[in-house]
């Protein structure tokens, strides 16, 4: 078999013709790159199966045989303890595929309340089955707003309590404990307010897609302070961010929440 020479078309049409017959699937559709139109030579396969409830092994089964008849899988990687009811979560790479095409697929059974739709949060998804017409969902921006009310307090004394960790740890000259606690406590905390601050919904995707939701001069800035190579220069940095954190509290404070939320409904 050819280098690459399983497409993400071939995976999909393959998947969809083994799935459609299947009483039990409800809705297939692609997320990730693909329902935010940044689909290139690097991007994965997103692919999520709504499943009827008690259905979702049998569902498995006949997804693994349908790639097995396109090629054989070289690896199968599965997610357990996932914080989602009624979700189930594989990775798969196949004999002749780009070592970037991974398949990351999800299985949701009816009545799960993640249904990983939301236009805001997930892109516009690219439909390939439903049963029934249905309209893509949007973000409820009263609990959102609550929810990120909550985080940006809890981020706020989190980063008050643990921030001086990091000096203890330069002090005593342990610059990998200290760049942990650089990452974990301070860069963690940035990038959570930054997200909060121009794009909401996307307030827990950590660094993802950060380099199309950032401003330019912001994205530049923050690339600076991810790369430090002493601990003097850690010292430097840790202090840029310290104040970079503390002004992005009061900018979200003095713009509002629901103001950022809405915006982001409304771009």
């Amino acid at each position: 078999m050819n280098h690459d020479s399983i497409s993400r078309e071939a995976i999909i049409e393959r998947l969809l013709a083994s799935l459609e017959p299947l009483e039990q699937v409800l809705v297939l559709w692609e997320g990730g790159s693909a329902a935010f139109d940044r689909l290139d030579e690097y991007s994965d396969l997103d692919l999520y199966v709504k499943v009827k409830k008690g259905t979702t092994a049998m569902v498995l089964k006949q997804v693994e045989i349908s790639l097995e008849s396109l090629s054989p899988i070289q690896v199968k990687y599965v997610l357990t303890s996932l914080p989602w009811p009624g979700v189930s979560q594989a990775f798969y790479k196949l004999e002749g595929a780009s070592e970037f095409l991974l398949l990351d697929l999800a299985l949701i059974e009816e009545g799960s309340p993640e249904q990983f739709l939301e236009v805001e949060v997930h892109g516009r998804a690219k439909i390939y089955l439903t049963r029934k017409d249905f309209t893509l969902p949007h973000i409820d921006r009263l609990e959102l707003t609550r929810l990120l009310e909550v985080r940006v307090g809890t981020i706020r004394d989190r980063f008050i309590m643990f921030c001086p960790f990091l000096e203890k740890e330069i002090f005593r000259g342990n610059l990998i404990d200290a760049l942990e606690t650089y990452r974990r406590v301070f860069l963690d905390s940035l990038v959570a307010l930054l997200r909060i601050r121009y794009y909401a919904p996307h307030h827990d995707f950590g660094v993802r897609y950060l380099q199309h939701e950032l401003p330019r001069s912001v994205m530049q800035r923050l690339d600076n302070l991810f790369l430090v190579n002493s601990l003097e220069d850690l010292q430097m940095k840790s202090e840029e961010v310290r104040i970079w954190i503390l002004d992005l509290l009061s900018e979200i404070r003095l713009e509002g929440i629901d103001n950022l939320v809405g915006r982001s409904m409304n771009p």
